[in-house]
């Protein structure tokens, strides 16, 4: 909120000529980030794979 208000203000400075009444609500949603890991790699068609477009990233072990 004092965010919201610090914002306001700053602009307001600027001779925008707003004003800020109110605020009706504020949500704030928070959710927990899990990265998302590949676990298969699937070739490209040959149609797909000749255009080098599209990268197809294939992990490669360091005793391969």
């Amino acid at each position: 909120m004092e965010q919201i208000q610090g914002e306001t203000e700053a602009r307001s400075e600027r001779g925008l000529g707003w004003v800020l009444q109110r605020i009706i609500a504020a949500y704030v949603n928070v959710a927990r980030f899990e990265l998302f890991r590949g676990g298969t790699y699937i070739p490209l068609p040959k149609k797909m794979k000749n255009k080098k477009a599209i990268i197809n990233m294939q992990k490669r072990t360091m005793n391969a």
